[in-house]
């Protein structure tokens, strides 16, 4: 148990404020399911003395309080009406604990859904540095399953730890008030059960490690697989990837089976032990010759505490196998929920210059990459940048678009220092296309636009870009024009079709700066050609462009060109 109350505190923590006042007012509803599942225990035995002894239902003091202040004159009278009183209550009991249990579960994957958002949000606003060092099947787990193991294996066991030990705790006190022996019976169900648990504690570490170690190794494998694909038939080793999934998923399937089975085994072990002492405690009262109506009322109440225990037992110790096996989940998400740090925005115009001042930077552990770097580049200005492969220029146009932060110098625009507060407004200017662009799994007209308006207007302006961009035949040619789908990463359409794709969402985004990595280097000589003049054409006087190339022809038409 120290594992719970350990928890206690963290998984609190995970909840946001505007949560937690639900999750108080759900530990009550818990505290009141509990108390209506002990009172139907309870009532079994004036049940049973209905038809065995009827005037021995006076011998319970609540019951005679009911029966003298409503003036039953007739014995029948009252069990009839006794009789009723339960039914109505079961009935009320069945719809208002329904209503708990749906209020749970809502609760539960709301905060489900809060702690997805967040990891999103992390995600988000990490600093690119992190970003090169994460692995994608990581962060899908954490977005998409950790949340949801969070509230299934975790919040969800702890209402029913919550739930469940109140009722034993109800029973076994009910028990010790009408006789103790019977009480000590059934505390002894709880022995085997616990002893179980000991012998098996080692074992479930065993399976919470596994399922955090190879579970996301499996997701990470597959996507190897599947982004992979065409060049692992190629060399046709297919199999040994299959094989390299198939190992890493058995371990978990091997892991979540030994969970099962001792799910299996408690369960059954709690119903066996209890029919022991069921026949135990029945031999107990033939021994102790008990009047025979007190003994059937007993054993009645005893029967019924548990019928009511075992699965009381077995869901609290399923529980905590849950909580244990997958209590790694918490941490992991502990790590990851920052409170987002509230950046106040500042406008910053753009209409004279762009300075980089004494640049230095290096990644960690890694050569430097800039010593001292300085240079301008004024508004409509087209720079050109070339150099090796590893020189440093994707990086530099990382480094103006401020998701990496130089180790030295500063960056002026219009002679005013570039800082955290500007970034916002600053990234309002810039336009990027990489040497790889992303393409959506949607329409056109989304991938140009990226998630802004696609209204008539902006449809015209996208037919009217991909037309001067060279794509104005292929788009004619799509029964579904601007709406036709392309598929994930882009399947359907090729690698120069996907380039000027990314520059006209580039354009379509009007921004002040446009940032090009190697923009023409899957273009033939000729289209190449096109695409600048396009990109001229298009381009207003005052648009600036920074260009990542290696191809002389291109070369000479910028202003300037610097070599790193």
């Amino acid at each position: 148990m120290g594992l719970i109350s350990n928890l206690l505190g963290p998984t609190l923590s995970l909840i946001n404020k505007h949560q937690r006042p639900k999750v108080f007012v759900l530990v009550v509803l818990l505290l009141l399911q509990a108390l209506l599942d002990v009172i139907s225990v309870a009532s079994i035995a004036p049940l049973a003395l209905l038809i065995l002894s009827p005037k021995a239902l006076l011998n319970f003091p609540a019951l005679r309080i009911f029966y003298e202040t409503f003036n039953f004159e007739k014995l029948n009278t009252f069990s009839i009406a006794l009789l009723f009183a339960v039914v109505i209550f079961l009935v009320v009991k069945h719809f208002l604990i329904t209503w708990i249990g749906n209020y749970k579960v809502n609760l539960a994957f709301a905060v489900s859904g809060q702690l997805s958002n967040s990891v999103i949000h992390n995600f988000t606003s990490i600093l690119h540095q992190v970003y090169y060092g994460l692995k994608s099947s990581q962060e899908l787990n954490r977005v998409v399953n950790l949340p949801t193991v969070f509230a299934h294996n975790i919040l969800l066991p702890l209402t029913v730890l919550i739930t469940e030990g109140s009722i034993l705790v109800l029973l076994t006190t009910i028990l010790l008030v009408y006789n103790t022996t019977a009480m000590v019976f059934l505390c002894a169900i709880l022995i085997p059960a616990i002893l179980f648990y000991l012998w098996n504690k080692a074992k479930i570490t065993s399976i919470n490690e596994v399922i955090k170690i190879k579970y996301p190794e499996v997701l990470e494998k597959f996507m190897v697989l599947f982004d992979n694909l065409i060049e692992i038939k190629l060399y046709q080793k297919e199999n040994i990837y299959a094989k390299k999934i198939e190992t890493a998923n058995l371990e978990v399937l091997a892991a979540q089976k030994m969970r099962n089975k001792l799910f299996l085994h408690s369960t059954r072990l709690v119903e066996t032990t209890t029919a022991l002492c069921l026949c135990l405690v029945i031999g107990y009262f033939v021994v102790s010759g008990t009047a025979i109506e007190n003994s059937i009322a007993l054993i009645s109440l005893f029967a019924a505490a548990s019928v009511r225990a075992i699965p009381s037992f077995n869901r609290i110790f399923t529980a905590i196998l849950e909580i244990k096996s997958q209590a790694f989940v918490v941490g992991e998400l502990k790590k990851f929920q920052t409170v987002p740090k509230i950046i106040p925005t500042e406008s910053l115009e753009f209409n004279q210059s762009i300075r980089l001042q004494g640049i230095t930077f290096a990644f960690p552990g890694g050569p430097i990459l800039f010593q001292n770097l300085s240079f301008s580049v004024r508004k409509g200005e087209k720079i050109a940048l070339t150099g090796k492969s590893g020189s440093g220029k994707t990086t530099l146009l990382l480094i103006l678009m401020q998701f990496l932060k130089g180790d030295a110098g500063e960056i002026t625009i219009d002679g005013v220092k570039l800082t955290e507060n500007h970034v916002a407004s600053w990234r309002n200017h810039l336009a990027y296309v990489p040497q790889n662009p992303i393409i959506l799994d949607a329409s056109i007209a989304e991938n140009i636009s990226f998630g802004g308006k696609e209204d008539s207007e902006g449809r015209e302006r996208m037919k009217s870009l991909l037309v001067s961009l060279g794509l104005g035949h292929w788009l004619s040619e799509l029964p579904q024009g601007l709406m036709t789908r392309l598929g994930e990463k882009g399947i359907m359409i090729s690698g120069g079709q996907r380039q000027r794709l990314a520059i006209a969402r580039a354009l379509y985004s009007e921004a002040d700066v446009l940032l090009l990595d190697e923009i023409t280097s899957q273009l033939d000589d000729e289209t190449e050609q096109e695409v600048w003049w396009a990109l001229q054409k298009i381009s207003s006087p005052l648009k600036t462009i920074i260009m990542i190339t290696h191809h002389p022809v291109l070369l000479k038409h910028f202003d300037s060109v610097f070599e790193l």
